[in-house]
């Protein structure tokens, strides 16, 4: 019956969230609560299970906050504008040049985990630059989206700071094992730039300069130019001191609190900042905490362990290893049909699945 009740939990709450009629954050605080009580769950159960459930994730939700306060914020100050400015003066630019310069200037903005502030930076001032080339668009959106994909293993992304709530991994821990991927995925960025640029040789002058063109941003009524010295040391000192294992939300408060004192004394300033930058971030953190609620019903039900031992039963000891690496390879494929989210609550089942 466990078995039974947690899978009807992840067939439903994948259709409601597929149905696009229920609150994402809905479904998975109030139909794995409703479905347990169906299955004979103690009410009082029920309530200790999603109360454990959130818990591990409520410093998840503070370091998403913080993180992208933070580097959202430095984005506000115009820093990564400047460094690009700094980083093309000079420079005499051809098509073939340009596209692999798209995936080095994203991959520098997307440091901050952030694939709003990437987006927002590198396409317009790129735009023109491929406008001016005759490069087609779609090249520009394709090579940024790509190098999007590496930035959010970082380990104050959104994404491994959700992961790490489920596992009880550290951000940091789960971002040095997936370095080599991160390495190879850049690299993989890489050749696709080379591709663009094969697949484009015959059609057009690649090795042709382009006219001087300066890069275009966003208007920043926030932008503080004149502390850009000082803006790149704080990024620097808070991707370091993140790294080093030290303990990562004092780090983002203190970084946060030198951000907004250095650059926004006043406090009406810091105010719309931080309104500006962390309240995109609400809807997801409140997901964040119903999948913690799904979760937790599940493994106090403990039908996430029927489920595993289910599995293994039917699974030969000898490929129960691989179970990853066919999830892994099962997971694109299935996102074009399934919400990203519902793939949270296989990470406890695929867990449990690991021998030893």
């Amino acid at each position: 019956m466990l078995i039974l009740g947690g899978i009807l939990i992840l067939a439903v709450t994948a259709g409601a969230v597929l149905s696009k009629k229920v609150p994402v954050f809905a479904a998975y605080a109030l139909i794995p609560p409703f479905i347990a009580l169906l299955f004979g769950a103690e009410p009082a159960q029920v309530v200790r299970s999603a109360a454990g459930g959130i818990t591990p994730f409520l410093n998840t939700v503070c370091m998403i906050l913080l993180s992208v306060c933070f580097f959202c914020g430095l984005a506000e100050t115009g820093m990564f504008d400047r460094i690009l400015s700094l980083l093309l003066r000079g420079r005499q630019l051809t098509p073939s040049k340009l596209l692999f310069l798209t995936i080095s200037a994203s991959a520098l903005v997307m440091v901050s985990g952030s694939i709003t502030t990437c987006y927002l930076v590198i396409l317009p001032a790129f735009l023109p630059l491929y406008r001016s080339a005759g490069l087609d668009r779609r090249i520009l959106l394709t090579l940024v989206s790509a190098v999007t994909g590496t930035g959010l293993m970082l380990p104050w992304s959104s994404k491994v700071l959700l992961i790490a709530g489920i596992t009880g991994l550290s951000p940091a821990g789960i971002w040095r094992a997936a370095l080599p991927l991160q390495a190879a995925g850049l690299a993989l960025c890489f050749c696709l730039g080379g591709y663009y640029i094969l697949r484009l040789r015959g059609k057009m002058d690649l090795k042709r300069a382009l006219p001087p063109s300066a890069l275009t941003f966003p208007e920043r009524p926030y932008a503080r130019p004149d502390r850009l010295a000082v803006n790149c040391l704080l990024f620097l000192a808070c991707v370091v001191l993140m790294i080093l294992k030290l303990p990562a939300i004092w780090v983002l408060v203190g970084m946060l609190a030198l951000l907004m004192m250095i650059n926004y004394p006043d406090l009406k300033t810091q105010d719309a900042i931080i309104r500006r930058t962390g309240g995109s971030m609400f809807p997801l953190c409140i997901v964040i905490l119903s999948v913690g609620i799904m979760l937790g019903v599940l493994d106090g039900s403990g039908m996430t362990d029927a489920m595993a031992y289910g599995l293994t039963s039917l699974i030969p000891g000898e490929l129960l290893s691989y179970a990853p690496v066919l999830a892994m390879a099962l997971a694109t494929p299935l996102l074009i049909l399934v919400h990203y989210h519902c793939f949270y609550a296989l990470i406890p089942l695929l867990i449990a699945l690991m021998p030893g």
